[in-house]
């Protein structure tokens, strides 16, 4: 494309933006939004000025006078044009929203097909009810089989033992380095939230998040430094649990 197409292009593009914007159309514009961001390459000045409108309209999409309107949410995570890392940041809004209140609406997004919610986003919906004191018996569509979670039974991540010994894990592992870390640290979450869908026990992940985090980065030096010591059991189970991490991983599979 040439350089004046390509400045035609952005202009137009973020005439379509406004359009939308003007007419109330939030879900579509975020869409739009996400759509160009996930492009290999966008100019700085039209990068800055799509994450702004993302910033907008996903306070658009999700609150009302400021506050986290459920129904809003609701709108958001059913919808197939909300991309899935907003519908995981959507859901760690629900911290602030009585969840007993609309376990009814809850329920039904727990067993809409994996293509409209995935199994990541009910997985951390399950999370947040548990996490709020909700007792109740629930029912996920996982795949297209329909499974009955008692959350009476559940630990929520937050008070998982093995969670939190894997998260000094990667602490010591990657003190120095925040970044590869803060990657750890997100892969950490999500297998330990994937494992509440699989109703099994999860631990000893905190060595294979830190290298997984690490090759994501290309740091081989910090690999090479993390298993230097590992005997060849312990290098067997980092692997066959980075195997894990690869298929069911979401944030991996988008990489």
């Amino acid at each position: 494309m040439k350089e004046e197409n390509k400045g035609n292009y952005y202009i137009e593009l973020i005439q379509k933006i406004d359009t939308l914007i003007s007419k109330e159309e939030y879900i579509e514009a975020l869409a739009l939004v996400n759509e160009e961001l996930s492009m290999p390459y966008i100019p700085l000045e039209t990068e800055k000025k799509l994450k702004s409108y993302h910033e907008l309209l996903f306070e658009k999409t999700t609150k009302t006078n400021n506050a986290i309107n459920f129904e809003k949410i609701y709108k958001m995570l059913n919808s197939s044009k909300i991309h899935e890392m907003d519908k995981i940041e959507i859901v760690n809004l629900l911290d602030d929203v009585n969840l007993d209140k609309y376990f009814d609406e809850i329920q039904e997004m727990l067993i809409k097909d994996s293509e409209r919610i995935s199994t990541t986003v009910k997985a951390r919906l399950i999370n947040k009810l548990k996490s709020q004191g909700v007792e109740e018996t629930v029912k996920v569509n996982i795949d297209g089989s329909v499974k009955e979670i008692d959350l009476s039974k559940l630990t929520t991540i937050d008070q998982d033992k093995n969670f939190a010994k894997d998260s000094l894990e990667i602490d010591n592992l990657l003190m120095k380095h925040p970044v590869l870390a803060d990657t750890a640290f997100m892969l950490l979450e999500e297998v330990y939230i994937n494992s509440i869908i699989e109703s099994k026990e999860t631990k000893d992940y905190g060595v294979a998040v830190s290298v997984f985090s690490s090759k994501l980065h290309q740091q081989e030096d910090v690999v090479n430094e993390i298993v230097k010591d590992l005997d060849e059991k312990q290098i067997d189970d980092m692997t066959s649990k980075i195997k894990i991490l690869i298929d069911k991983t979401k944030l991996i599979q988008s990489e």
